[in-house]
């Protein structure tokens, strides 16, 4: 996607209520990328032992930009997403899921979402203390 799909794509993620994060363990060693951001929004919370409730799915747009490589594309669509769903009961696990984009619309990625961790819920045994 060119510069201005990308920017009218953060726009709608911002109006559909995402909120972008920093990845902090990129400030120091960026990825290839270049970008240090992502946005996401959270599908489903559960409440914990303690009664706190927390983010156990979400989904997440990471941009991608392949700016150093525009010359050898021959094209101005340097910039795209990265959906990712991350499911995630326990603080030191995790379940991603990771499709294409623009492909899917938003709609139907936070569908997929939304089944995704109802699959999860299901098929993934909580692990008790």
């Amino acid at each position: 996607m060119n510069k201005k799909e990308f920017l009218k794509t953060c726009k709608e993620l911002y109006k559909r209520g995402y909120r972008r994060n920093f990845k902090m363990k990129d400030l120091y060693k960026p990825n290839y990328s270049g970008l240090f951001y992502y946005y996401y929004k959270v599908i489903d919370r559960e409440e914990d032992k303690y009664g706190d409730s927390r983010a156990i799915n979400q989904l997440l747009f990471r941009p991608w930009s392949l700016w150093e490589f525009r010359d050898r594309l021959h094209s101005d669509n340097w910039l795209s997403f990265e959906p990712i769903i991350s499911f995630s009961r326990e603080v030191d696990e995790r379940i991603d899921l990771q499709l294409q984009f623009p492909e899917r619309s938003i709609d139907e990625l936070e569908q997929i979402a939304k089944n995704f961790g109802e699959w999860c819920k299901q098929n993934i045994r909580k692990v008790e203390d």
